[in-house]
């Protein structure tokens, strides 16, 4: 399989570690721009200056975007550094340490914002230029742990309110 990231502009949200810094590493080898989000300002700069060392365009924004109005200005810093993203990767999630099954449910929407929510508004920003240039991607990164409900993967798994917003 071949692919042509040439050139693109590609928006990486969960970037600091793990799976998320993985495909910034990556996808950085196809000749195409990244922009790094994640709360971590440490490991952005680290995983910026290693992708700009191979001569590729890095940016970063440390973020917490359940803070309100952190999407808000994701998006301005966006337009500010003339980088709308041509691709989204969304590798964002958790259950933020919610787990009692009897919680209330603004718990349950706190979680599906975090899983969900903050995706949908930041595609609702991203996704008219994605139309007006003819061409987009947006990649939805989740887990297998819905399925199960996670239970023997203790810490992580066992949050109903996680398995319900993963699930969506």
């Amino acid at each position: 399989m071949t692919i042509d990231l040439a050139e693109k502009k590609i928006l990486i949200i969960g970037a600091s570690k793990g799976l998320g810094e993985f495909l910034a590493h990556s996808v950085a080898k196809y000749n195409c721009s990244v922009f790094l989000v994640a709360r971590n300002v440490a490991k952005l700069i680290s995983i910026q200056k290693i992708i700009n060392n191979i001569e590729k365009k890095c940016l970063y924004a440390p973020l917490d975007l359940l803070e309100n109005g952190a999407v808000n200005t994701l998006y301005a810093q966006l337009l500010e550094e003339d980088f709308i993203p041509d691709i989204i990767i969304h590798n964002l999630g958790g259950a933020i340490g919610k787990k009692d099954p009897l919680d209330d449910k603004q718990a349950f929407l706190d979680v599906w914002n975090f899983n969900a929510g903050i995706q949908i508004e930041l595609n609702n920003r991203i996704l008219p230029h994605m139309i007006a240039n003819k061409w987009g991607r947006i990649v939805s990164i989740s887990s297998v742990l819905y399925k199960n409900g996670g239970m023997p993967f203790s810490p992580y798994g066992g949050s109903i309110q996680y398995n319900a917003a993963k699930a969506y």
